[in-house]
């Protein structure tokens, strides 16, 4: 199945971080629209508001090779299939991050497939009743970004007011894409910074309309990747300096960010290095990020977060995957309490192999949702887990 950048950058026993920085190209599966349970579906990105409401979009495939994006809607009780377009003239299309600000007002992008096989950016809204289709900007790709162009997460901060970011902008290389949503259209929102041209956006932020962040990957000379995060006032895009690990060896990326305040942000990923894959936690206080040290499950080999969120400076949540001495791979969480992280004993669906969270929403420190994906006997299953301040437990998916 195919998979927007980053997704499954844990699925593997947390497989190789140059492949999945390196591929950095999202497909998808085949556009369709359905209401019934699909099959081999994998949820990538979950938004939740207070009232216990949560919306989670991906993409699914049938054995025959059709399929689609995919949406499922908690409403307190239970997860429910939604119905969800694909891009008129689409073969392969798929969700990747999604930012609810009520229960009648998200906005999710991804990007598709065009017939004439080309990777472009789309955006879908939905008004509490339907989803519809929005038309995203396109900028004419080079033959070194590989003619993709792709939308890998969002941030609204009203249903008015989105910014969204991706890969393929308009640069000479392709590079990063930024786009904002008014209420009525799309507009690129450029960075013009030629240390950005060779990076990928894979999540954005927003405290308020003139204070959001993005965090991806960015090509060094070696050929490695190192953590990009960049800073939007109002008016334009800032490359910010971020901090490598000491022992960083090799490829180093940054998959998801929360801000909770202007002078409070929170950004996860994965780093190389000499003997194997870590978590890696940056922190913006304001003035500049710094690592942060996480937890560590007792016997891991490997490990890498996928996605965070944070409800206030001293309260976030991060989730991903970890593996042990044995090839087999387990779901990770772990939480901030404003001094050290935790880590958060989390369950795993049975039966499953390479079970990995990528998604997490919280309205609470009580109060979180993750979503994530894993292969059962024959085929990809999505899975979502609830925190209540306490425990971390399974829910059953449409």
């Amino acid at each position: 199945m195919n998979y927007r950048p980053g997704v499954r950058a844990c699925v593997g026993v947390i497989a190789s971080v140059t492949a999945v920085v390196v591929a950095g190209r999202a497909t998808g599966a085949v556009a369709a629209t359905r209401s019934t349970p699909p099959e081999n579906i994998e949820l990538t990105s979950v938004s939740c508001v207070p009232g216990d409401f949560c919306l989670a979009v991906g993409s699914y495939e049938t054995p025959s090779g059709t399929g689609g994006t995919v949406a499922e809607m908690w409403k307190g009780k239970r997860w429910v299939i939604q119905v969800t377009p694909n891009p008129k003239g689409s073969l392969l299309s798929v969700l990747s991050g999604v930012s609810c600000t009520s229960p009648t007002a998200c906005v999710a992008v991804g990007n598709y497939t065009s017939k004439a096989t080309t990777t472009l950016s789309f955006a879908e809204r939905w008004n509490g009743t339907k989803w519809t289709v929005e038309t995203t900007v396109n900028p004419k790709a080079t033959t070194q970004s590989g003619d993709d162009i792709g939308l890998s997460a969002v941030a609204c901060t009203a249903a008015t007011s989105c910014l969204a970011v991706g890969f393929g902008g308009p640069s000479e290389s392709g590079g990063v894409l930024t786009e904002r949503w008014n209420g009525h259209k799309w507009t690129l929102a450029p960075t013009f910074d030629e240390r950005d041209v060779s990076g990928l956006l894979y999540g954005v932020s927003c405290a308020s309309d003139v204070a959001c962040s993005a965090v991806g990957a960015q090509r060094v000379s070696n050929g490695y990747f190192v953590p990009l995060a960049e800073r939007w006032n109002g008016t334009r895009w800032i490359v910010q300096a971020t901090p490598l690990p000491k022992n960083a060896a090799g490829f180093t990326q940054l998959q998801s960010v929360s801000c909770s305040t202007v002078k409070s942000c929170t950004a996860v990923g994965i780093y190389e290095n000499e003997v194997t894959n870590a978590t890696l936690v940056e922190r913006w206080n304001g003035s500049k990020w710094l690592l942060q040290s996480t937890a560590r499950v007792a016997g891991t080999l490997t490990a890498g977060f996928e996605g965070v969120s944070c409800v206030g400076a001293t309260a976030c949540m991060a989730v991903g995957a970890y593996s042990g001495r044995t090839p087999s791979q387990s779901t990770l969480a772990e939480a901030w309490n404003g001094t050290r992280w935790f880590v958060k004993p989390t369950p795993n669906p049975k039966a499953a192999a390479g079970p990995v969270l990528y998604g997490i929403s919280c309205t609470a420190s009580n109060a979180c949702t993750a979503v994530g994906y894993y292969l059962g006997r024959d085929e990809w299953s999505s899975f979502a887990e609830r925190w209540n301040g306490r425990t971390w437990k399974i829910e059953t998916m449409a």
